[in-house]
């Protein structure tokens, strides 16, 4: 269905954004004021109540899918848009009521509010004030959880823009709207400008400024107490921009905490994630929806805390990444009650730390999580970072999972013979504890890199997005574990002039006798007690320092591909040896390049191959023959002295791994490398243990594919040896 426009000039900015739109722009009689109301499609009844400023069509990215799902009421807010202002003071009992006769008129049930910025505020000011009347609550940015502190040059902006409306002060303002503006601005073509020139004009309309000013001073710039917001019955979600700069999304992550509300941050995107993001937002939003409503318990305080601040709980589970999740899908099938708590305010574990061109290494086959591996129609393939991330988010809905997100605890003591773990604002009391925080804890970098000239930009690969994030001129990276090659051979095919210091990190083919060698590397984990193969245990590691060493270079991108260092030198990238000391702009590097080369190129040959090839004849594969070809014997110039300056290079990136960080956890249980002591997971502490280690029992313990395997192991010893006294 086209849109019917009622405004007067069939070309203006106003009809041309809402030309293509499936939806009627009528105009209703609410609180006596004549307003303008976008309305259409069938079903359940939304109403979306856009920002300050702004106008029905800052919807305009979201309403053609809404309205296949819903029936959207989307209204100009008074004296914004097409609604007229009105010469009474528009306070806020007379936004509140404008509301009401805007639901009693277009919703014949209670409706989803979804509120954006002010439009949020208002939604929650009237859903605390009207029990009943909404039957669901998004807030999307909303203001009203602090007080409207906005970061300085966005608050000059936004100043600017509402004294002096032009196309420079617009697009100054939405470049702190918006992530990326140009990105946004490409994304829209020919919607862009008739945006800017309604915006403008709105903004340029006499009404316009005080109709702004009164939403601003009755809901955007106050707090909303905590005693009206505990009045909000209606199941309610929050959907943030990641990069907000009016209200970051640390306020939305305590608010979550405190109320119980479910959190979803959308990446690359400030305070409209639904004009930029469309197709994120409507995931969280859709996701969030088609959902059972969450609500709260009438004798349960918000967020689950008890009045003293202490929440027991059965079992509490430290990490809502794949090792955390996997422990909550055992435990749930024990019928074992317990609780996830993650630090961060959106599930998808540490793969958020990623860069944007992120694949796995392994297949997609490895997804194993315990009740639900991969079952796409591409095992083979290697899933992009955001999938990734969507998996994990998946294997928490299939499980069920009682996680708590943005919850960070800061401690974790025992007390008698029950734990304590400690938030900024509350504590757990828990029978049994299981550390889950994974291997990616604590980006390490080496000492070198306070000894560089303060004008060399340093970034830990932990950090790094992309090459265009790094400013123009050569780069360093140090490091060649799986993120090094990876990042050196990104920035090398955006044409960057890469320097690469070799670690001792081994080289494995990306297939290997018509296999992907992580194919034969499962395989035999799966079947090594079956056909009584070699496969390394932690108890067959030489030291416990082998623990940590780093895992073979390969990459996952384009369709996944062998990554070669000699292959990198005949390209023109420059390799080193080791980083050994560095002072100012000169650094220097162990004379023993091709030594490391040769390490590298010789570690499949001494322990993968012979265990492949054991594997194959075990099960009486018929494989075939090995067709890796003659080995590159290329050594390339070896330099131990580096000038950045000179060779023009302005950044380095430390690609130089992580550490364990358990320094909360004040208990006496970590040997000299800050790993906990235990025995597959169970440590010397009885109920406290650990999932989702390097080689916690085995190499992929860490991993999809093994971390399944040890929580189940840890959960049998848990479900055995607790003390019942729930």
């Amino acid at each position: 269905m086209k849109a019917a426009t009622q405004d007067s000039v069939k070309g203006s900015p106003r009809a041309r954004l809402l030309s293509a739109l499936p939806v009627r722009d009528a105009r209703r009689r609410l609180a006596g004021l004549q307003s303008a109301v976008l309305e259409g499609g069938e079903g359940p009844p939304i109403v979306l109540l856009h920002g300050p400023g702004g106008h029905a069509a800052h919807w305009m990215r979201i309403i053609p899918a809404l309205v296949q799902k819903y029936h959207v009421v989307a209204p100009d807010l008074p004296g914004h848009g097409s609604s007229e202002l009105g010469t009474e003071p528009l306070d806020a009992a007379r936004v509140l009521v404008w509301l009401d006769d805007l639901i009693a008129q277009t919703c014949e049930a209670p409706p989803i509010l979804l509120g954006e910025l002010t439009g949020g505020a208002i939604a929650a000011r009237f859903s605390a004030a009207h029990s009943g009347r909404a039957s669901r609550l998004v807030l999307v940015d909303s203001f009203g959880l602090q007080a409207f502190e906005p970061a300085p040059d966005f608050g000059r902006a936004l100043g600017a823009f509402g004294a002096a409306p032009s196309e420079q002060t617009h697009q100054t303002l939405w470049s702190f709207c918006a992530h990326d503006v140009l990105t946004l601005q490409r994304q829209m073509d020919s919607l862009w400008e008739p945006f800017q020139a309604y915006n403008i004009e709105r903004a340029r309309a006499e009404s316009s400024p005080a109709a702004v000013n009164a939403l601003m001073t009755e809901f955007g710039i106050p707090a909303i107490s905590s005693d009206v917001l505990e009045q909000i019955e209606a199941p309610t979600s929050l959907i943030w921009g990641r990069h907000d700069l009016a209200t970051p999304v640390a306020v939305a992550s305590a608010a979550s905490m405190k109320y119980g509300w479910p959190l979803h941050v959308v990446d690359d995107a400030n305070d409209a994630p639904a004009m930029e993001q469309p197709e994120a937002f409507l995931r969280a939003l859709f996701n969030e929806l088609e959902k059972p409503p969450w609500r709260r318990r009438s004798n349960e305080p918000a967020g689950g805390i008890t009045s003293g601040g202490r929440e027991r709980v059965g079992t509490l589970v430290i990490g809502g990444g794949q090792a955390g999740l996997a422990t909550s899908y055992w435990l749930s099938r024990s019928n074992i009650s317990h609780v996830v708590v993650e630090r961060r305010s959106e599930l998808g574990g540490s793969w958020h730390d990623r860069w944007d061109d992120f694949h796995l290494v392994a297949p997609n086959f490895c997804l194993l999580l315990p009740g639900m591996p991969y079952a796409g129609p591409e095992p083979d393939a290697f899933m992009a970072r955001d999938a990734v991330i969507d998996y994990v988010r998946s294997y928490a809905e299939f499980c069920a999972a009682p996680v708590r997100l943005g919850c960070h605890i800061e401690r974790l003591t025992l007390d008698g013979d029950e734990f304590v773990a400690r938030t900024s604002t509350a504590s757990f009391v828990a029978h049994d504890v299981v550390l889950a925080t994974g291997p990616y804890q604590q980006p390490k970098v080496p000492s070198q890199a306070r000894e560089l000239a303060p004008h060399i930009a340093q970034i830990h690969s932990h950090d790094y997005c992309r090459p265009a994030q790094l400013p123009a001129g050569g780069v360093l990276v140090v490091g060649t574990g799986q993120s090094g090659t990876q990042i050196a051979e990104e920035l090398l095919r955006a044409g960057r002039d890469v320097h690469l210091a070799v670690s001792m990190c081994p080289s494995v083919p990306r297939r290997y006798r018509g296999r992907d060698v992580i194919w034969w590397l499962l395989q035999s984990f799966q079947n090594r007690e079956r056909l009584g193969l070699p496969f390394p245990m932690v108890d067959d590691l030489p030291t416990p320092a082998a623990r940590f060493a780093c895992n073979p270079h390969l990459s996952g991108s384009e369709g996944g591909h062998d990554i070669h260092l000699r292959q990198f030198a005949r390209e023109g990238m420059k390799l080193y040896g080791r980083l050994e000391s560095a002072s100012g702009t000169v650094l220097t590097f162990t004379d023993d390049l091709a030594e490391r080369l040769t390490f590298a190129d010789s570690k499949f040959d001494e322990e993968f191959r012979p265990l492949f090839d054991a594997y194959i004849a075990a099960a009486g594969i018929d494989a075939e023959a090995e067709d890796r070809g003659a080995h590159d014997t290329y050594i390339p110039p070896t330099v131990t002295r580096l000038d950045l300056d000179a060779a023009g290079i302005s950044s380095v990136v430390w690609a130089t791994g992580y550490a364990l960080d358990f320094s909360w956890v004040k208990l006496p249980i970590f040997d000299e490398w800050g790993y906990p002591r235990h025995r597959r997971g169970v440590t010397e502490c009885p109920g406290l243990y650990a999932v989702g280690l390097p080689w916690l029992h085995s190499e992929p313990s860490s991993v999809f594919a093994g971390v399944g395997e040890d929580a189940a192991f840890v959960v049998d010893h848990l479900a055995k040896h607790r003390v019942r006294r729930d």
